[in-house]
């Protein structure tokens, strides 16, 4: 099964990379709240956005199917110093409050690195199954 780790691509890119083969996409989304966003992805935030890169990620999925898009955020860097949230619960909050965005309003199989486990299953129902721990 095809798969790429990368940026939030447009729909045009992701048409061609289905054409290449890859079946499953992961655009790293790395961290959910807006203002952490601009800090902590300085890069992403000036050549693309944090709108775009959404909008890029949902898009996507008339491509891939929403359960083959897996947005990626990075477990920990939402406490990172100086920016970072004061307490874990906040980050928790924040944190969930985008895999809510993902996964259960639009059936992305978000993950979230350190506390989610991933259990692909794709020969015996077709698709990726998940299950998130928070």
């Amino acid at each position: 099964m095809g798969k790429i780790v990368s940026q939030a691509w447009e729909i045009e890119d992701c048409k061609k990379f289905k054409e290449a083969g890859i079946q499953v996409y992961h655009p790293n989304y790395e961290v959910w709240d807006k203002n952490l966003f601009q800090k902590i992805c300085p890069g992403k935030e000036a050549y693309i956005g944090r709108d775009n890169w959404i909008r890029r990620v949902v898009d996507s999925a008339e491509v891939f199917g929403p359960s083959y898009v897996i947005p990626n955020f990075v477990g920990g860097v939402e406490l990172s110093k100086p920016y970072g949230f004061s307490t874990v619960a906040e980050a928790i909050a924040s944190t969930r409050e985008g895999l809510d965005f993902f996964y259960v309003e639009r059936n992305h199989a978000s993950i979230y690195s350190l506390v989610s486990r991933t259990l692909y299953n794709v020969r015996n129902t077709g698709r990726p199954t998940f299950r998130i721990f928070l």
